[in-house]
């Protein structure tokens, strides 16, 4: 229970860096998260050919399972709710559906683009499009995407880091893992836990007495 509360707390932590502190020193350009960044189309590198059936094995294997496995379940949630749901804010002022697909979908894209623009920098870029972190700063980036469409992008996102996770084969596990201390084992333990994490609050919202029905 301990090391699970830590790993919850450490989840925030880094979360929060990621969205609110552009590091120095950067091997690579950090994208920030404007709203124009944010409504463009998304444009992602596609796996070279000769990585088309690279397969992970071990810890890896499993620990990029994991990660698979939450992000899967995660779109499974936003899937079925209309433009409207997505965009319904709670009368406790918390966050919109819509904000927590969004925050998931910059969150897994930015921590693993910024590793592989250092691992391989002359074919990947650290892409930031974070949202506000606040509810009443917040400014969606697509008003009529239908949680369909939003598990679409999440689901692009996912396929780009797990196509170019080749770059992290042979890596150490315990060892960091592009910039910043933060291990390639805790990164992927992270990201995993943060779709767990954000999909129980948007279940959670179904239960409230003005949940929409469409």
């Amino acid at each position: 229970m301990r090391s699970a509360a830590w790993l919850m707390l450490l989840v925030v932590i880094v979360v929060t860096f990621l969205t609110c502190a552009t590091p120095s020193g950067a091997q690579a350009p950090v994208v920030e998260g404007t709203v124009a960044e944010r409504t463009a189309e998304l444009e992602l590198p596609t796996p070279p050919e000769d990585k088309a059936e690279w397969k992970p094995t071990g810890e890896l294997a499993e620990l990029l399972k994991k990660m698979q496995e939450a992000s899967k379940s995660s779109r499974e949630v936003f899937e079925p709710l209309s433009a409207a749901q997505m965009n319904w804010r709670p009368s406790d002022g918390s966050h919109t559906p819509r904000w927590n697909a969004e925050h998931l979908a910059a969150t897994h894209l930015g921590f693993f683009s910024q590793a592989y623009a250092t691992l391989d920098p002359e074919h990947h870029k650290a892409i930031r499009i974070n949202p506000k972190q606040m509810p009443d700063d917040y400014v969606a980036a697509h008003l009529d995407w239908t949680g369909a469409e939003e598990a679409e992008q999440m689901k692009r996102i996912d396929d780009y880091v797990s196509g170019h996770a080749y770059l992290l084969d042979g890596h150490d596990l315990d060892k960091p893992v592009g910039q910043g201390r933060m291990t390639l084992r805790k990164l992927l333990e992270i990201v995993a836990v943060h779709y767990d994490q954000h999909t129980g609050n948007v279940k959670k919202k179904f239960e409230l007495a003005d949940w929409p029905a469409e």
